[in-house]
């Protein structure tokens, strides 16, 4: 791989790993001599806006604290159809990344974590979606991987997975975390050791239960989503 600029933007599709990969972040970042180095989290909008839309103007006010001395890091879950024009005039200058998962693993995930305490709404996610089977039904939910790496509104998925091969500088597979995790930061010069992973799903029983119940459903409304995880990991030459 080569070397990696030390000024680093996550596009944090959810369930992928992205609060493990903050805390393993953090702690590199305090080892970053100088002081000067931050972690800065884009995860709330702009009241009053369209939920992505508020992710993109909160992104564009806090985008210049990324050029301060030290590393920096801005993780979010900003779409990068919303933000590549905004960093377009410094590209060459960060290091755009991104985490993705197996799809059936990181719907299963995604799911019960929204109905669960942990969620900031478990109530209205619910009253949206009463079963799994609602929630399978809704293609913006379970396609969130494709969602977040589209280049525009509608792209194929031949074209997603054309953009963000040749446009990120490096895409992680939550499968094998650890060993990518290290990759990226020797690639920026940075230290690493291995931490214990974090905000992992209780919900191991459920999720298994739920997959084998919902296994062929599972397979057709992810199709799409397997095309872009598969064609990921031969760009990354893992074995699929």
């Amino acid at each position: 791989m080569q070397p990696l600029q030390n000024k680093f933007v996550n596009i944090h599709i959810p369930k992928t790993a992205g609060t493990t990969l903050r805390s393993h972040l953090s702690w590199v970042l305090g080892n970053v001599s100088g002081g000067k180095s931050k972690l800065i989290g884009i995860d709330q909008g702009i009241d009053g806006m369209e939920y992505f839309e508020g992710l993109k103007q909160a992104f564009a006010q806090r985008l210049p604290d990324i050029m301060s001395d030290g590393m920096q890091v801005m993780s979010g879950h900003y779409r990068y159809r919303d933000i590549a024009d905004l960093l377009s005039p410094i590209r060459d200058k960060i290091t755009l990344v991104t985490f993705v998962r197996d799809p059936i693993g990181r719907t299963l995930s995604d799911y019960f974590y929204s109905v669960s305490s942990r969620h900031s709404a478990p109530e209205a996610f619910v009253a949206a979606y009463p079963t799994f089977e609602e929630y399978l039904s809704n293609a913006g939910q379970v396609n969130k991987q494709l969602n977040y790496l589209r280049p525009h509104d509608g792209a194929t998925v031949e074209e997603t997975i054309d953009c963000a091969t040749r446009n990120l500088d490096f895409i992680g597979v939550t499968e094998q975390f650890d060993a990518d995790f290290a990759e990226l930061m020797a690639a920026a010069g940075q230290p690493f050791e291995h931490l214990p992973r974090g905000n992992v799903n209780p919900d191991r029983d459920a999720m298994l239960d739920a997959r084998e119940r919902h296994l062929d459903q599972l397979n057709e409304v992810l199709k799409w989503e397997y095309q872009l995880f598969d064609a990921i990991r031969k760009h990354r030459n893992i074995p699929t």
